[in-house]
């Protein structure tokens, strides 16, 4: 698959590379775009953010900047501590799981979609929705692929 310029293609090769992992990261939902409302005590968003281009060699080459958050939740009635511990933990598991598909490769041969991505910050804090207190963390992954403005084919 070529490198592709469209951030929904992006995020959702990502949300789609967590889903394939749902059971050993032991999450219960995977979303594409946050939530108004968070239906179990695990689940992780996948929220599309931006795509910036700049002019690269070539004329009609751009570099394509994707911008993609991956929101996690956890709510459990346990200690606080103890929540907070475990969507620490579920936010470090996906951000490994991240770093290993750094082109977003599937197991397919030539399925990356991107040159690189990583996660360039976790942020750990707190999230009310519907009168609920979550646990919660914000994955801030980065990403850059080189496309011409001829997207089409």
């Amino acid at each position: 698959m070529a490198h592709t310029h469209r951030l929904d293609i992006v995020s959702e090769r990502i949300k789609d590379l967590i889903e394939a992992q749902k059971v050993p990261l032991t999450v219960d939902d995977v979303f594409y775009g946050d939530q108004e409302i968070v239906p179990h005590a695990r689940t992780v968003c996948v929220e599309p953010v931006t795509v910036n281009r700049s002019i690269v060699g070539a004329p009609d080459m751009v570099q394509n900047t994707f911008t993609v958050a991956v929101l996690v939740y956890v709510y459990k009635v346990q200690e606080l501590q103890a929540t907070r511990a475990e969507a620490d933990a579920l936010s470090g598991d996906i951000e490994d799981l991240l770093h290993t598909t750094l082109q977003l490769q599937t197991a397919s041969p030539g399925s990356d979609i991107i040159i690189h991505g990583f996660v360039m910050e976790n942020l750990s804090g707190y999230t009310v929705k519907q009168s609920r207190l979550y646990r919660s963390c914000r994955l801030t992954w980065q990403g850059i692929s080189k496309t011409s403005l001829r997207f089409g084919p």
